[in-house]
């Protein structure tokens, strides 16, 4: 079985089985070595001891003994000096394939290599007596292996635009619960549940008189809240006939309570099982509280926030490590307009940017907006705290001039309201920027916030009341809270794609923003129209600004706003990454 491994480097294959040549190489020692963690130290008052955190992994250096054996000494030297050529490529590949046949292979992304003759103590008496030369070769790789193929994610899009109720909760017929004390009330039911990190939480359970029938609605939508503490997870984890459901989005509304959608391919559904997330409790309080289910739904409508041109996408990103990918954005008929990309850990936490389903005013409907909506020169909103991480926001707003002549006034403040009352401090920012036309949206960026701005426990009712306000006849469609961590964890991308009907080197209705890679060092987008970027172009002529939209291991969330495209399609493209070995069985 140990003469099954495989062991390439670029072109020269070190596998058992490959040497038939007149050179025969022989491995002696393969030293993995590993990712290097690199890691700071949070700004904290804690007295003893100190809170790291883990920012990201440094290069690894792997080794490998080898020795050459031949009857012909310039065969010898030839072999050295292919190992040589190869070692001083600026970029290679060095693969490992496990020895019993299951294992996939590995590949390591070499940056450079270093090749050292090793002469023993006996002064080349091996090459006299064996014909064999000695080497060590030293490899600098990327901290993490990679499969040897890509992997595609790609979204979900709407095939329809109904949503119907399954169950609204408003009596206990057809509800149970396990593991904890279930109850219903009004228009909920309940499970008890505790606190706990590694608490097996309980679940409700909901088995309807007839099958539910989900052929044409395929999306499912689970309404809940928390009750006396707070979720430590993304939500809940819902099983239709015993299979775990993909989840797609959740998003905080209004109420306090989310919504989390989730795609569900059994046609025909006998028992639905909602299993709480983990919970977790301000110190000093109960660790006792109740997982709440207020409506079940079903929709062929993919996850939205106000309208199609804004949707949240879930992509399921395999492997182990954090991996750099393509991300792309398209629709099939329409160009996309002025487009905004948003990702961040924050977002599988139910946090979601858009600030109209907040607004305190319904404004007038407007069917082409980013909101469906628009407000004129002053609009506020009131976002439950709950729902926002803590830390460092930057405000940002959609807006038409009244008029293209002249300069507009900005000014937005942020405070914390407890009950209808404003709490200390008050936190503003006024921006003055140029009327550039009084006949197009553009974005507007009106500060940075740290919110909330009086601080308040996770499971406080409080409120983070955004005013914006304009000194002229300002046209207000959306404005976003983009959280923007010092971890770096957050990106958000603006790519100018144009409007109208899409075509070569004009309107695009595709975006691709690339991550840095081995083969180019820098964060690069393009837009076009054809699939596999034969008209593809850098929007740098444009005012565009892009940035590197890194993703981890699992569960990733994209927020995309496109204004000039209903429901754009997100997908995603990359090498999975993996510590040492992969783990994907077709990779």
């Amino acid at each position: 079985m140990a003469e099954t491994y495989g062991l390439e480097f670029g072109d020269l294959n070190w596998s058992p089985w490959a040497q038939i040549g007149e050179v025969q190489v022989r491995v002696y020692g393969l030293r993995r070595g590993r990712p290097v963690p690199v890691t700071s130290v949070v700004d904290s008052l804690i007295q003893d001891g100190s809170f790291e955190r883990l920012d990201r992994h440094d290069n690894r250096e792997q080794q490998v003994i080898l020795a050459i054996e031949s009857s012909d000494s310039l065969a010898l030297a030839e072999y050295e000096a292919a190992m040589f050529l190869e070692a001083q490529k600026p970029r290679n590949e060095l693969r490992w394939t496990p020895p019993d046949g299951f294992g996939a292979t590995g590949v390591f992304d070499v940056l450079w290599a270093d090749l050292e003759f090793l002469d023993t103590d006996m002064w080349d008496l091996e090459e006299v007596q064996l014909g064999r030369r000695n080497y060590l070769l030293t490899f600098r790789c990327l901290p993490f292996a990679r499969s040897v193929d890509p992997f595609t994610v790609t979204g979900v899009t709407s095939t329809g635009t109904t949503t119907t109720t399954i169950n609204d909760a408003t009596s206990a017929t057809g509800w149970s619960a396990v593991g904890g004390t279930f109850g219903q009330s009004g228009s909920e039911v309940a499970v008890e549940v505790e606190a706990g990190t590694f608490v097996d939480t309980g679940s409700l359970i909901y088995a309807p008189a007839s099958p539910v029938d989900m052929t044409s609605r395929p999306y499912l939508r689970v309404t809940w809240r928390p009750d006396g503490l707070y979720a430590n997870d993304p939500g809940p984890t819902v099983f239709a006939d015993g299979v775990s459901l993909a989840r797609l989005a959740t998003e905080w509304l209004p109420s306090g309570k989310a919504v989390s959608t989730f795609a569900c391919p059994d046609a025909s559904v006998d028992v639905f099982r909602i299993k709480s997330p983990r919970m977790a409790a301000i110190v000093g309080t109960s660790t006792t509280g109740s997982f709440k289910v207020d409506k079940l739904e079903k929709s062929d409508v993919a996850p939205t926030t106000t309208t199609l041109r804004q949707k949240v996408t879930a992509v399921n990103v395999p492997g182990s490590a954090r991996t750099p990918v393509s991300l792309s954005l398209s629709h099939e008929t329409d160009a996309l307009g002025d487009v905004l990309i948003y990702t961040s850990p924050a977002l599988a936490a139910g946090y979601v940017p858009a600030l109209s389903p907040f607004a305190t005013s319904s404004g007038s409907t407007e069917a082409g907006n980013v909101s469906g909506r628009k407000w004129t020169n002053l609009v506020t909103f009131d976002v439950p705290a709950a729902m926002l991480p803590r830390g460092s926001f930057q405000l940002v707003v959609r807006s038409l001039s009244g008029s293209a002549i002249g300069r507009t006034v900005f000014t937005s403040t942020a405070n914390t309201r407890l009950n209808g009352v404003t709490q200390a401090p008050t936190l503003t920012e006024v921006v003055s920027v140029p009327r550039t036309s009084n006949t197009a949206y553009r974005y507007v960026n009106l500060g940075s916030f740290e919110l909330p701005p009086a601080s308040v426990p996770e499971t406080s009712s409080a409120l983070v009341r955004v005013t914006i306000d304009t000194d002229s006849s300002e046209t207000i469609d959306e404005a976003w809270l983009f959280y923007l961590p010092d971890d770096e964890s957050a990106h958000v991308s603006q790519i100018q794609c144009g409007t109208g009907t899409p075509s070569a080197g004009g309107p695009a209705s595709r975006v691709w923003l690339d991550s840095p890679s081995v083969e180019r060092e820098y964060p690069a987008a393009y837009i076009g129209t054809a699939e596999d970027r034969a008209d593809a172009v850098s929007p740098s002529g444009v005012p565009s600004n892009w940035d590197e939209h890194r993703m981890v291991a699992g569960e990733n969330l994209v927020f995309a706003v496109t204004p000039g495209a209903l429901d754009a399609l997100v997908s995603v493209t990359g090498y999975a990454a993996w510590h040492t070995h992969p783990a994907d069985p077709a990779a």
